[in-house]
């Protein structure tokens, strides 16, 4: 008996570790309403072999606060540990198009970028109809961290 609860504990913390192992892509939502003003963030980490990072898709609640507003800025921002240089970010819709517009492309490892989206040739807000996907690429920087901050008006 005293073996099998041995190899048990023994097997919950090694699952339970290599649980912690591995990328993540966390989003937040704040709202300001005194402002008019919502902000979504995507705080990433690399993965610790590859230093990928997942896609993430605002949740329904999440995708339901922001349905309707104008998406007019977004504010990229590399963590402690770098990202790779020159890697990149899409925000996706509901129908796969990227709202900026190409102009989160080759973000820098070192300093804070901002854009505004990109729609047909002009710069300006872009209405949120769904929810909104990061992808991220060209990032291979083991456990690299860095925010993405997208910003909402009405």
């Amino acid at each position: 008996m005293k073996k099998l609860f041995l190899t048990l504990v023994i097997s919950l913390f090694l699952v339970v570790q290599a649980l912690a192992a591995g990328s993540s892509n966390t989003i937040t939502l704040g709202s300001y309403p005194e402002q008019n003003l919502k902000v979504v963030t995507f705080t990433w980490v690399g993965d610790d072999g590859t230093g990928a990072v997942p896609n993430a898709t605002t949740s329904t609640a999440q995708t339901n606060e922001i349905q309707g507003w104008y998406c007019f800025m977004a504010i990229t921002n590399p963590g402690a540990t770098a990202p790779l240089d020159n890697y990149d970010i899409v925000i996706n819709d509901a129908d796969s198009v990227d709202i900026f517009g190409g102009k989160l492309m080759n973000r820098d490892t070192t300093n804070s970028e901002q854009a505004v989206p990109l729609v047909g040739g002009a710069y300006m807000g872009r209405t949120i109809t769904g929810a909104i996907t990061m992808v991220m690429t060209n990032q291979t920087n083991v456990d690299a961290v860095g925010t993405l901050q997208l910003f909402f008006s009405k």
